[in-house]
């Protein structure tokens, strides 16, 4: 495993752990456009992610 897979495995695994605290932060909002913007956040901040580990994993076809 070379630096830079490490380094975007590293990445995936904030985003994704960003996306989970954003997810759960969702929840607390009482008012419903902090909820639905700390939703929107999360499903990027998983998109993000999701990307990043496959370049990492070197699925780039």
């Amino acid at each position: 495993m070379t630096t830079a897979q490490t380094l975007q495995l590293l990445a995936a695994a904030l985003l994704i752990l960003a996306a989970i605290l954003n997810l759960g932060r969702a929840r607390r909002h009482e008012d419903a456009l902090k909820a639905k913007n700390a939703r929107t956040s999360g499903w990027l901040f998983l998109a993000a992610g999701a990307l990043f580990l496959v370049l990492a994993l070197g699925f780039r076809e």
